[in-house]
């Protein structure tokens, strides 16, 4: 009886021991994937500031460009009128 008992004990004490070595490769796996989410995250943040920068420079040339497309329009009204009153 006693020998059943210390061979199912060695068995459950391998099978621990396996199962306890298969987490601890899963752990390492799963960590790894973490670490490279965390690298992957970390350039599309970059990337969406560096996204961001170019949106704010392109809208403040579209409103520079806006502007000087009012002016110019002003400026032509202007001379057509005074070509108007000299002709």
């Amino acid at each position: 009886m006693q020998k059943l008992s210390e061979n199912q004990l060695e068995t459950l004490t391998k099978r621990t021991i396996l199962e306890n070595e298969a987490m601890a490769a899963e752990l390492k796996y799963q960590s790894r994937q973490v670490e490279l989410m965390v690298t992957k995250n970390q350039a599309l943040l970059t990337e969406k500031a560096e996204m961001k920068r170019q949106a704010q420079l392109a809208e403040q040339t579209e409103q520079g460009l806006a502007h000087k497309s009012q002016v110019f329009q002003k400026t032509i009204k202007n001379l057509v009128r005074h070509c108007w009153q000299c002709c």
